[in-house]
């Protein structure tokens, strides 16, 4: 029997990429040896300790808190030895101190990774930690003897010399160093497992992981990475022949000294509870106080806002509001509310953006609305959102939850400085998230595992590239909209599911999207620090070491400062145009019954537009043709990959419903008239109907969809009855029939307890939609400055492409482009000549700084291009390369064109008469003289131009698309801007007179043709002249094809360019 103290699971893979196992198998292990303990220690942190806690109270084993933590001298120094050193709680004070020194290494000690050094070590209380030597790593230092006798007078029983059975010359020797401190100063030894997987055998898988990663770690022969049985650890210390029997005896009964640490209560320990944690600013009043002032903060809103609402309908509105408050002040939840409040206002009063719609349930609370949270007005909305979907005072009790209430932002920057000051310092934190390998990485390692085939698994691997790319690109509330089964041929959805198994496995940190951790007491101690990069920003950030998983669990609070780029978009047209952004009502008045409005997806310019900007979904909403907000809502849930099975038929728009009238009435409105089950709220009113108190729908939905025979047959039976009784008493029908009816409806409440939508999420969804749909088309100039700029700061250049593509063909609104003289500071508007010019920022090897200082050029006056390049030489930061990228993209076209400019600028940089702002004056007056006869002298020699091809794959290289046109050549003229030739060879294709690209493919034969001079390579300028269309087929799932409704357009013949006279009609 011993304690595996020193083990690592893959959380480790944050700091140090080497594990594949999960903390299940450490349980399945430990309950196969009968072993006692669950240690959440990780390479240079804590673990993920809640769920360790967890799992280890459920399976009965002792919960071990520590870490693997990298320690140097003096922190404060860039030292990057980053020894190891096993660091374990004793007792709840000794958790707290090892969570301060591992904040303080995040905060201070950061170098690469989080180091503690010797000052922070001898903070810990001697009595309430255990430390251990660690590993080899440990013993790096040349004065690591002295090291260890002050940690051992320090630390005294409570530290131990960690001894490890691997069989290798390095650990051997280390050992005998380790027998002679021990013998020489009484200190004990411990035996270390130090585990990365649990049998011999998944070594493969951590092989694997560390492959994926780019890692080979050296000199690994030898060691021992599993975790073995008792006998089999001695045995191997025995084999590694330094420790003789009794010693090694000792060292491992010396690991049953975990059985002595303290056990943790979590009626005791605050953070282990699963009670809630809802912090105050008001830690001075008592509940009841706090509740009176929510509800004085409601009359107050209510009283600024009531001369917006008909008389009539206060009543009403005063209703609501009571009822709302009544269910936030029973569940003692105002402190939730009180807080957002005022972080909410004061962050509007530094410049903050916050939506005029929302997400999730929290609309359908008005008093949310009241407070500022939103702008949605769910009493009068033409959808039903029903409130108990938000809170409930039965789900809140019951649950012992917290309602999850979204902020949704432009800048959430400004929230956030917002909340530290509202909360005041050491209270909220940026929460962490776990990634795991993605589906490219997961499935090759799973590919590895298994030795498949290895043109199938290139072949998946590349249908996950082209998904990865598209979710990359994707709005956060479009995702789930991206299917990956979609990507990938139906004869490999099978390899898809079982390398999810990969997929799961923890590979990096990142800050968590949207998730803010607000606890009362001290986070840094009770929680933990960590230091975080952020994917997106590439800054780092200081984040609590609890994710959202775990934040629900224990019930922290968890707010929610989301980002959405929609908000900033539509909140920066607004402005341009100079207007107030419309709110709901005034929204739904103009898009009433406006063709201009609801034409936007009807034709299909959704670039931009909030939730149909995928192909798929462009194309989908050009079927569908909503006219309606309600039917925009109902799209928008239909098109979740949940709802496919039922999707054609609602897109038909054919009459749909169940034929039981009490039911059809219960599901259909004013505007959309068909009985789909889409929303979750609408399989709560059904439960409602059927007797279910309103307050406990939400939850009885929940328990359907996890399908629990014990759960779900006592609910069956009281629907059944329930809705059998309400049918009698309204329908002319009998008791059989009542009954079949309900049993249909029941079916119908299984079936979509799996994927209903949240009405409020989907018509905050359509909201927004429409807020894009309503600008575009009124105001589509400004629309698409605003987004142009937008993507151009997110370096999007593909969404920058299709905006610039669309813009001519849907409203002829010009591309400017660059072009000296003109604002290509960003994207400027040009209401004369509807145009919008170029940000010259954006454009590779460019910046902010040069576009400034050629702006300032613009009021010259040039008669030689010679003459600007002095200017440019003396008076700007442009270089030789810039300045050929800028003539290249015909930015100074003004002069002439490219080629013509290029053999000037060569001159004047390279040539006889080069110039150099360091020449005397008089040598700078003689050259320019030269360089201006030489100007002339090109001018009237026709210099070639550039050819097309070279301009559009320069322009693809330095700004990511292209946008040149030449209207005088033929439109069967292309420039080849991307080839695939792993099938049926497709060939991305330029064309010339239009400036759009799009997909032709070709047959493999008359691609591969024998003749040298017509193979077709990227970049080369070819002619179609000939193709045909043939309907594009997918796998049929037998080893078939079948084709679908999309046509691709296949090349018969084409010619290549060799005369520059063909190209031109």
């Amino acid at each position: 029997m011993f304690c595996n103290y020193h083990n690592h699971r893959d959380y480790s893979n944050i700091f140090t990429p080497d594990c594949s196992v999960k903390i299940d198998d450490y349980v399945k292990r430990s309950k196969e040896l009968d072993h006692k303990i669950l240690s959440s220690m990780e390479h240079g942190f804590q673990g993920r300790y809640f769920d360790t806690y967890d799992v280890a109270k459920k399976e009965g084993l002792k919960f071990i808190f520590g870490t693997e933590a990298y320690w140097v001298k003096d922190r404060f120094e860039k030292d990057n030895t980053n020894g190891h050193m096993c660091i374990f709680a004793k007792s709840e004070k000794g958790r707290r101190d090892i969570n301060r020194i591992l904040s303080e290494a995040n905060e201070t000690g950061y170098y690469y990774k989080p180091r503690v050094d010797l000052d922070l070590i001898s903070t810990l209380d001697p009595n309430e930690v255990f430390v251990t030597s660690a590993c080899i790593a440990f013993w790096q230092y040349e004065d690591i003897e002295k090291i260890v006798l002050d940690l051992n007078s320090y630390f005294g029983k409570n530290f131990m010399l960690e001894v490890q059975a691997h069989h290798t010359d390095p650990q051997r020797k280390l050992h005998k160093r380790i027998l002679d401190i021990s013998a020489k100063h009484n200190i004990e030894l411990i035996a270390g497992c130090d585990s990365h997987f649990i049998y011999p055998e998944q070594a493969k898988d951590r092989n694997a992981v560390l492959e994926a990663k780019g890692i080979r770690y050296e000199n690994e022969d030898g060691w021992f990475m599993d975790y073995p049985d008792g006998q089999t650890f001695k045995q191997r210390f025995l084999d590694q022949g330094v420790l003789n029997e009794p010693q090694i005896d000792q060292a491992i009964k010396n690991t049953m000294i975990f059985m002595d640490f303290d056990d943790y209560d979590s009626d005791l320990i605050k953070v282990f509870s699963n009670d809630i944690k809802l912090p105050t600013i008001y830690p001075d009043l008592t509940q009841e106080q706090r509740d009176h002032k929510y509800k004085q903060l409601l009359n107050s809103k209510w009283r600024e806002t009531k001369s917006t609402i008909p008389k009539e309908k206060h009543t009403k509105y005063i209703d609501e509001i009571r009822k709302e408050g009544s269910v936030v002040v029973n569940t003692k939840m105002s402190d939730y509310f009180l807080i957002d409040h005022e972080i909410v206002k004061e962050a509007v009063s530094m410049g903050g953006i916050i939506t005029s719609t929302g997400r999730g349930s929290g609309v359908s609370f008005y008093t949310n609305t009241l407070l500022g949270f939103s702008k949605v007005d769910r009493i009068s909305a033409p959808v039903h959102l029903y409130p108990e979907r938000f809170m409930s005072e039965s789900r809140i009790l019951q649950t012992k939850s917290l309602p999850d209430l979204d902020l949704n932002l432009g800048n959430p920057e400004v929230f956030i400085a917002a909340q530290k000051k509202v909360l005041g310092e050491g209270h909220s934190y940026p929460m962490i998230a776990y990634g795991t390998f993605k589906r490219k990485s997961g499935f090759k390692l799973y590919a590895k595992s298994q030795s498949l085939d290895f043109d199938i698994a290139n072949e998946v691997s590349k249908q996950l590239e082209n998904y990865e790319n598209d979710l990359k690109y994707a709005e956060d509330d479009e995702q789930d909209l991206i299917d990956v089964y979609d990507y990938v041929d139906e004869k490999y959805h099978h390899l898809i599911k079982e390398s999810e198994k990969y997929t799961g496995i923890i590979s990096d940190k990142k800050p968590h999207p949207c998730g803010h951790l607000i606890y009362q007491g001290n986070i840094k101690e009770e929680i933990g620090l960590i230091r975080i990069k952020s994917e997106s920003t590439k800054k780092e950030v200081i984040a609590a070491l609890i994710d959202g998983d775990i934040a629900e669990r224990k019930k922290f609070l968890k707010n929610d400062l989301l980002k959405v780029d929609v908000v900033k978009t539509t909140y920066d047209t607004y402005k341009r145009i100079g207007l107030q952004v419309h709110s709901e009502t005034e929204l739904l008045d103009v898009i009433k019954d406006n063709d201009k409005v609801w034409d936007i997806y009807a034709s299909g310019l959704t670039v931009g537009v909030n939730q149909v900007e995928k192909y798929s979904t462009t194309q989908k909403v050009m079927k569908y043709k909503p006219k309606n907000i309600s039917e925009l809502t109902a799209f928008i849930a239909a098109i979740r990959p949940s709802f496919k099975s039922m999707y054609h038929t609602f897109e038909s728009r054919k009459p749909f419903a169940y034929g039981i009238s009490s039911f059809d009435n219960l599901i259909q409105t004013e505007e959309m008239k068909n009985s789909f089950v889409l929303y979750q709220e609408q399989t709560m009113a059904t439960l409602a109907y059927a007797g279910f108190p309103s307050d406990e729908t939400y939850g009885i939905i929940k328990a359907i969809s996890k399908k629990k025979p014990a759960v779900v047959k006592p609910l069956k039976e009281r629907f059944l009855k329930g809705f059998s009784d309400k049918i009698l008493a309204k329908e002319n029908v009998t008791e059989q029939e009542a009954f079949d009816m309900s049993d249909k409806v029941w079916k119908i409440i299984e079936d979509s307890s799996g994927y209903g939508f949240n009405a409020s999420h989907a018509y905050s969804y359509a909201l927004d939609s429409v807020y894009c749909a309503y600008l575009k088309s009124h105001y589509p100039l400004f629309f698409y400055e605003s987004l142009l700029r937008h993507f151009s700061e997110k370096k999007n250049k593909d969404k920058l492409g299709l905006l610039k593509e669309e813009m001519q063909r849907g409203f002829n609104i010009k591309d400017g482009g660059i072009k000296f003289g003109t604002d290509n500071r960003s994207f400027v508007a040009d209401e004369k000549t509807n145009s919008i010019y170029a940000d010259l920022s954006g454009i590779k090897y460019m910046n902010t700084k040069i576009a400034e200082e050629l702006f300032e050029l613009r009021v010259n006056t040039y008669e030689y291009f010679i003459d600007l390049l002095v200017d440019i030489s003396q008076k700007t930061s442009v270089n030789s390369r810039q300045l050929k990228i800028l003539i290249m993209l015909n930015y100074f076209d003004d002069f002439g064109h490219s080629g013509y400019l290029m053999k000037i600028f060569d001159e004047f940089n390279e040539g006889k008469y080069k110039y150099k702002k360091t020449y005397v004056a008089k040598t700078i007056e003689t050259r320019l003289t030269e360089l201006r006869r030489i100007e002339k002298e090109l001018k009237v020699n026709n210099v070639p131009e550039v050819l097309p091809n070279e301009t559009i794959m320069f322009q693809i290289e330095h700004m990511g698309y292209a946008d040149a046109k030449y209207p005088n050549v033929n439109a069967s003229w292309c420039v080849v801007t991307d080839l695939d030739t792993k099938y049926s060879p497709k060939l991305t294709l330029y064309n010339l007179r239009r400036g759009e690209e799009r997909i032709f493919k070709m047959d493999k034969k008359t691609f591969n043709t024998r003749d040298a001079s017509l193979r077709i390579n990227k970049g080369d300028l070819i002619e179609i002249t000939g193709f045909k269309k043939k309907a594009r087929q997918i796998p049929d799932g037998n080893g078939g094809f079948k084709p679908t409704d999309q046509i691709d357009i296949w090349i018969t013949g084409y010619s290549k360019y060799t005369d520059k006279e063909k190209l031109h009609g």
